[in-house]
């Protein structure tokens, strides 16, 4: 993507000044953030309120960037800026004065790893639909965002980003007036799990929800545009997953924001460009602690992976589930026992530390329909054959083909059962299943451990 191209230029600037005896900086830091800065003495009056409000304006930019900077130096800027908020510029005190130097030299004591323009891409071009009133106005310095705010998408992407299953845009939690950090702590989960990410800051308070919805529907439309330019493989398969407010904002673009509708169709003085010819439907969709039945004229709702936990409040998810199943679809729903909202990638100890691996799984099995191997593959040079016992009556017991390599760090299972040949590959650690990470239909993960279980370490023999 960008990244490789910047750097490219980068090195070849620096061999061009070198080949003309020119003199560079060897290792020259990384500066290019448009922080605001104060030109005035220190010693005027209105110094520190310059300041305050220069470094407040900072502050609210910074710390949406959350992988630009080396991340001690980012956790102690973070630390150093918490208050700015709180203060009177009108009335500022000695303390509330240094605090504010404090905060400038963090800042300038940060170490930027990645340029301003990898880490940010602007999902709007000159134009923006705004439906709130006024709303410039109603910023003040308790709002999440200054009033100059553009959302953006910051890229998490595979180290070949084309071999990827699909594209997800994640949007974090915090209803309609902040921004949470769940998408943050998910997005390199689902990179391992073989996704492109793209963590979607969207415009909250005092924007109104149809405004931020627009920014999720413009989010999959400028994913979908520039795919192919920056080398994006799995781009039949783009979709989201919203945490909480996030989640809300995925319900509504599916409701509201689909397919061919533009946003001058809500904002008559925005002038649409040819990313917003883009289609904006979504294949799948994951509402996490945060879905609700739908009331749309939507032709094309996407699969539905829903997740919640057990004490949280759940009606909604299963009325979103039901409401899906009324169409004809097959969603997916989780019900985490004894996790609260706010789960993110998982609760510890819980089984909600699992529904990532399941919406992977659930989007291979609907989406993606991975072909099976056509022969055991070489690296499987054990073999033995278990009974599995607890399958429906209607099944019967079925005899399954457990392989493992020379090293026991995988496993693959082939049987049949159901009327198809069936196959599951996994890793092993210390002997265990640590996780699955190929189903071809989809609902054995929680059975491998067990079929696993069932073998004998005396009775492997080579497979011929």
């Amino acid at each position: 993507m960008k990244k490789i191209s910047m750097l490219s230029f980068i090195l070849v600037f620096a061999l061009l000044l070198a080949a003309c005896g020119c003199a560079i900086a060897e290792n020259a830091p990384l500066n290019d953030v448009p922080c605001q800065t104060v030109t005035l003495a220190e010693d005027d009056p209105d110094y520190f309120k310059e300041l305050w409000a220069a470094e407040l304006y900072n502050y609210k930019m910074i710390r949406n960037f959350t992988t630009m900077y080396e991340e001690a130096g980012w956790d102690a800027y973070r630390d150093k800026c918490v208050n700015l908020d709180r203060m009177d510029p009108e009335a500022l005190t000695e303390e509330d004065q240094q605090v504010i130097l404090n905060a400038k030299a963090a800042r300038e004591a940060l170490v930027q790893l990645i340029p301003y323009d990898e880490e940010v891409l602007l999902i709007w071009g000159e134009d923006m639909p705004v439906l709130t009133e006024d709303v410039e106005s109603q910023f003040t310095a308790e709002s999440q965002d200054n009033a100059d705010f553009r959302p953006f998408l910051i890229p998490y992407l595979m180290d070949d980003p084309s071999q990827a299953k699909g594209n997800l845009i994640l949007i974090s939690g915090g209803g309609n007036y902040l921004r949470g950090t769940e998408a943050q702590d998910v997005a390199p989960v689902f990179v391992e799990l073989g996704y492109n990410c793209f963590l979607l800051h969207r415009r909250v308070a005092p924007y109104g929800p149809d405004e931020i919805a627009m920014d999720l529907q413009r989010a999959i439309r400028y994913v979908k545009y520039h795919g192919e330019a920056w080398g994006l493989g799995g781009l039949d398969v783009v979709g989201a997953a919203g945490f909480s407010g996030g989640g809300g904002n995925v319900c509504t673009v599916i409701e509201k924001y689909y397919g061919d509708i533009t946003p001058d169709q809500f904002d008559p003085d925005y002038v649409c460009d040819e990313i917003d010819a883009v289609n904006s439907d979504m294949q799948i969709a994951m509402p996490i602690y945060s879905a609700r039945a739908l009331e749309t004229e939507n032709p094309n709702i996407p699969h539905l992976f829903i997740a919640v936990g057990e004490a949280d409040n759940f009606e909604g998810s299963i009325a979103m589930f039901q409401w899906a199943q009324g169409l004809g679809l097959h969603p997916e729903l989780h019900i985490f026992g004894n996790v609260v909202h706010g789960f993110g990638p998982g609760t510890v100890g819980t089984s909600s530390t699992t529904w990532t691996e399941a919406a992977d799984l659930y989007i291979q099995h609907n989406l993606l329909k991975m072909e099976k191997y056509e022969t055991i593959p070489e690296e499987y040079t054990l073999k033995q054959t278990v009974l599995v016992t607890w399958f429906p009556k209607d099944v019967g017991d079925v005899p399954v083909d457990v392989y493992v390599n020379s090293d026991h760090s995988k496993f693959f299972l082939s049987f049949y059962s159901w009327g198809d040949d069936i196959q599951v590959e996994g890793i092993l650690v210390g002997d265990n299943v640590a996780g699955v990470t190929f189903d071809s239909v989809g609902f054995f993960t929680e059975d491998a451990p067990k079929m696993w279980a069932l073998t004998d370490p005396n009775a492997w023999t080579p497979v011929k």
